[in-house]
């Protein structure tokens, strides 16, 4: 993806510090680096928001470099990393989120909002805990560990979206009725339970 600079820039306090008393020059710099349109620091919130993108996929990341955001109104791409936490994603994601090809066992500490697609393929997840709570596109899940798809968001996605959850241990022909009695208002322990019997044993879902 194409990187602009843009220059940073803070919410007004007269007791807020000098922002390079808040970040070191290389955050400050990393920053201007990899987001597209204004960011902002939030005292009050001690986050950073973002009004446009932020692309940071490829760099050998284990985390964010040790800052937190708060909401991106364009895109997140934290993909091709080695991250094994999303702790510090945005809260809030305006478009789509891509957290594809790292190191996670969970989702905890990820986007809670995100009105895109919301990809984490290619990762070592055993179950969908920490997905967004609200969410606009499909989310993929392709590649993982997953024996358990507790923590779907179908009670929020519209009836063309879906969960992608093929090449798993448990298969997608498994997952994909226990996903309709999700949306249809069931409980994943309620899900499971209903469509128990129907389970052959080498694809029985994880339950907790």
């Amino acid at each position: 993806f194409p990187v602009t600079i843009s220059p940073y820039s803070v919410f007004e306090s007269e007791e807020q510090e000098p922002i390079r008393k808040v970040f070191t020059r290389e955050q400050l710099n990393w920053l201007d680096r990899s987001t597209v349109g204004p960011w902002k620091y939030n005292p009050q919130t001690g986050k950073v928001d973002v009004d446009g993108h932020v692309y940071i996929s490829r760099q050998g990341l284990s985390d964010f470099k040790g800052i937190e955001f708060g909401s991106v109104t364009g895109a997140f791409d934290c993909s091709e990393n080695q991250l094994a936490s999303l702790e510090g994603a945005p809260e809030y994601v305006g478009a789509n989120f891509n957290c594809n090809k790292n190191r996670l066992t969970t989702l905890e500490g990820g986007p809670k909002d995100v009105w895109g697609i919301f990809e984490c393929s290619h990762n070592l997840l055993t179950s969908l805990i920490g997905a967004p709570e609200k969410i606009g596109g499909n989310l993929y899940c392709k590649y993982n560990n997953l024996t358990s798809v507790e923590g779907a968001p179908v009670a929020s996605m519209r009836n063309k979206n879906r969960v992608v959850c093929s090449y798993n241990p448990v298969s997608d022909f498994t997952f994909g009725p226990i996903l309709d009695l999700m949306k249809s208002g069931q409980t994943y322990l309620q899900a499971v339970e209903s469509y128990w019997n129907r389970i052959s044993p080498e694809e029985k879902p994880a339950v907790s």
